[in-house]
């Protein structure tokens, strides 16, 4: 495989619907979390000092992805306002900031849609946790088509309600969740051509989002097989660094939890070869290159 650059252009990196990628690419997303409250870092880097620090820790990483609230379990959900002067404080909505592809973690609109602007007519990726499709986002989305979309599994019955994700689990079987999960995503192709979408779309299956334990494993132990229910040019977004349920079987096994990550992601990118997945990551060092699968 070939390897990327992390300059690399977006439309490089994600192909654009209904058209097949000639090639897959195995990618790896850095975490900032600019917040007060995250569990793993709250803190760390919500000065301008720590951002840069940050920054520099993750120059390694394909695509940045930038968070301003956090939403563990235990944390409280914030408005749209406080969410964008997080952004503000740290001159991130100052452009250029970064050269490198930027995902804005936020299940606000509105505060993507202010950022939009702010780095208009750079394109940002909209990584929404809040699994809610509605003519709010098709009217964002519209606006920018070259936005690509990042669309997570999460049964919070509203947006403002997506942070209480675990409020809401998953309640079916494990032989049914395959079919719920299938369902689930298969909605917003037609939402796509409802609307008449052209953002490249990204599928997140929300590992640690509305599952028990039980059932996130369950999801990783058939994940091979469930991707292949889509189209091959489906992309999708990874997110297990630092999961709650990781944790756990690393504390049962006596594992180590970065040894037990980065075998699941030697496993998935050796087993969807041809797939484009992005895995979000914590830790710089949780990256699998391509000489560790040969």
């Amino acid at each position: 495989m070939t390897a990327l650059s992390p300059r690399i252009h977006l439309q490089k990196i994600l192909p654009e619907p209904g058209r097949e990628s000639g090639s897959s690419f195995h990618l790896s997303m850095g975490i900032i979390n600019i917040t007060p409250d995250s569990f793993f870092d709250g803190g760390c880097w919500n000065d301008r000092e720590g951002l840069a620090a940050r920054v520099d820790e993750l120059r390694a990483m394909d695509i940045l992805d930038i968070g301003a609230e956090s939403t563990a379990p235990k944390s409280l959900p914030i408005g749209t306002h406080l969410e964008y002067a997080r952004f503000q404080d740290l001159g991130v909505a100052n452009d250029p900031w970064d050269s490198r592809p930027l995902s804005i973690d936020t299940y606000h609109l509105e505060t993507f849609r202010m950022l939009q602007d702010r780095f208009a007519p750079r394109p940002l990726i909209l990584n929404d946790i809040g699994g809610h499709l509605d003519r709010r986002l098709a009217d964002l989305l519209r606006r920018t088509p070259r936005c690509p979309y990042i669309f997570c599994h999460n049964l919070a019955p509203t947006r403002e309600e997506s942070s209480r994700h675990m409020d809401f689990p998953y309640r079916g079987t494990k032989g049914e969740l395959s079919d719920h999960l299938a369902n689930y995503f298969f909605k917003a192709y037609a939402f796509w051509e409802r609307h008449g979408l052209q953002n490249p779309l990204i599928f997140d299956p929300g590992f640690g989002f509305s599952k028990t334990y039980e059932y996130n494993w369950h999801l990783l132990d058939v994940f091979e097989k469930f991707v292949e229910r889509f189209p091959r040019r489906q992309s999708w977004l990874i997110g297990l660094s630092k999961k709650s349920f990781l944790q756990r079987k690393a504390l049962e096994t006596g594992e180590d939890i970065g040894g037990l990550h980065r075998g699941l992601i030697a496993r998935l990118r050796r087993n969807l070869p041809r797939h484009t997945l992005i895995f979000r990551l914590h830790d710089p060092k949780d990256w699998v290159d391509d000489r560790a699968l040969s």
